[in-house]
């Protein structure tokens, strides 16, 4: 008997990227890839509103406006993004 060729046998699932992450989950991705001085730093640096929302919030979505342009400051590039928000999830 033949083998059914389904169109789905050679296709890898897409992966999801995540977009949002606890603050837990968030915080703990800095500190592993290295970069929470670097976030701190610019952090401190910004008006009151982003510092209490960095400071803040429960969750971190990856689109909101804030963020985006705190991760465009910082030099990341949006496949760096993805990849920080999937290992974020891991956690």
């Amino acid at each position: 008997m033949d083998e059914l060729n389904t169109p789905w046998e050679d296709t890898a699932p897409e992966s999801v990227i995540p977009t949002v992450v606890s603050r837990r989950q968030f915080k703990m991705q800095l500190a592993i890839a290295g970069f929470s001085t670097q976030v701190n730093a610019w952090i401190s640096a910004q008006p009151e509103l982003v510092q209490i929302a960095f400071n803040e919030s429960g969750s971190f979505n990856r689109t909101d406006e804030m963020l985006v342009l705190g991760f465009d400051a910082l030099g990341f590039t949006v496949e760096q993004v993805d990849q920080f928000f999937t290992a974020a999830s891991r956690i």
